[in-house]
């Protein structure tokens, strides 16, 4: 597949003083950091997922069968 190139003819993007000037109001372009999680809330959201209860709910019926 060839590769095509983006045209961005007619857009601009921010020159170096406004780029300043919205760092200083608007402060870094990231993600907020969210808190630190333990492990107890780590392991409780994981066994909350429903492809984690499926598999716990499979190897419980699969366990007294004979192999």
């Amino acid at each position: 597949m060839p590769r095509r190139s983006l045209d961005l003819g007619g857009f601009a993007g921010l020159g170096e003083d406004e780029a300043r000037v919205k760092f200083e109001q608007q402060g870094p372009n990231e993600i907020p950091a969210q808190r630190k999680r333990g492990l107890l809330a780590i392991v409780l959201e994981v066994a909350r997922e429903p492809m984690f209860i499926m598999l716990v709910a499979a190897g419980g019926v699969m366990w007294p069968l004979p192999r």
